[in-house]
C-alpha cells in the first residue's frame, strides 16, 4: 500500500490562491461535486490528482497560466 505524504494534499486556501479565487468558490466546486476532496473530520483537503483532474477537464485561461 502506497504511503500518502502530506505534499499531496492541498487546503482550500491554497487551491483559491492558485485560481486566483475567493475560498468561497471552491468551496462551491466541492459541494456541487465538480472536485473531490478528502474529509477528516472538519478538516477539508484537495488531492493533487483531484486538482489536476478539475484543471484538465476545465481548462480557463487562469489555470493554463500555471501550468
Amino acid at each position: 500500500m502506497a504511503r500518502v505524504q502530506l505534499e499531496d494534499f492541498n487546503t482550500i486556501g491554497k487551491i483559491a490562491k492558485r485560481w486566483r479565487c475567493s475560498p468561497k468558490t471552491v468551496r462551491r466546486l466541492i459541494d456541487c461535486g465538480a472536485i473531490s476532496v478528502v474529509r477528516v473530520g472538519r478538516i477539508v483537503r484537495l488531492t493533487a490528482d483531484a486538482v489536476k483532474i478539475y484543471e484538465k477537464r476545465n481548462p480557463t485561461s487562469k489555470h493554463k497560466a500555471l501550468k
